[in-house]
């Protein structure tokens, strides 16, 4: 009988989530991603012709999309992630900015200030496997804006979900380091669990991280935005950016806080 857990490989330790995969996340698909979300986010921000003059980027890993938040459009970021691997890696890419980096778990996050745009990216919302940690969020985010501001996230729904595997293969010096991705999808509970294997040629260790999401149907979403007091504006397939008429595999949505108090 198939269980709806991950087992992890024999033999190989393992060890916390990104601890490892931070080092080499954005060479091999933090880089790719990030150019699709960048199309993606002008695109919803002509769209909906959102103006802002400060953001917080939650789950913000390496710092790629706070740093471009900052550049491009010239205002103060925080970054808010849990995870201390990740960070060590966004602080090298924004010292010298004005870029906060937080290390909070997004649930129960608290901002120095109010700002007028908060994003979550890349699945973020997705590691929260609990339905009631993402109502939680969602109620956090509105107390974080300012009236009027906006919540831009995607996520990823229970539609074509599929187990994959994928391999990478990252050389930096003498050392060549193999990266295999391991994906299962148990549909009953819409849950995916990622096994990551890296295995560096200097030292034949291999070494294991797990990831666990949850898939979430966009009409469960909208309900509980509405009932954090937020008002969905868009609700996009990204591969399209078409307005959502069916499920996509990844939704993109844009909520707005009432801008009255």
């Amino acid at each position: 009988m198939m269980h709806d857990v991950a087992r992890p490989l024999r033999f190989a330790p393992c060890a916390p989530a990104y601890s490892r995969f931070a080092r080499i996340y954005d060479r091999t698909i933090g880089n790719n991603f990030f150019a699709q979300l960048r199309r993606v986010f002008e695109k919803i921000i002509r769209r909906n012709r959102i103006k802002f003059s400060s953001a917080a980027d939650l789950g913000c890993g390496t710092g790629q999309f706070a740093r471009y938040l900052n550049s491009c459009w010239k205002i103060p970021v925080f970054g808010i992630d849990r995870s201390p691997a990740m960070l060590r890696v966004a602080f090298r890419r924004c010292h010298g900015r004005p870029i906060i980096l937080l290390r909070q778990d997004m649930r129960e996050f608290q901002l120095p200030q109010l700002v007028d745009l908060v994003t979550a990216n890349f699945d973020t919302i997705n590691y929260l496997t609990d339905e009631r940690d993402v109502q939680h969020l969602f109620k956090r985010v509105h107390s974080q804006l300012k009236p009027g501001g906006h919540f831009i996230f995607d996520v990823i729904t229970p539609c074509a979900q599929r187990s994959v595997t994928r391999r990478f293969g990252i050389v930096n010096g003498p050392v060549f380091e193999r990266i295999f991705q391991r994906i299962r999808w148990f549909p009953r509970r819409h849950i995916f669990v990622s096994q990551m294997e890296f295995f560096r040629s200097t030292t034949r260790r291999r070494t294991v991280e797990h990831h666990q999401q949850r898939a979430y149907r966009p009409e469960h979403i909208a309900r509980w935005l509405a009932d954090a007091g937020f008002i969905v504006r868009d609700a996009l397939d990204p591969s399209t950016m078409r307005p959502a008429t069916h499920c996509p595999a990844r939704l993109v949505v844009v909520a707005q806080k009432c801008p009255y108090r």
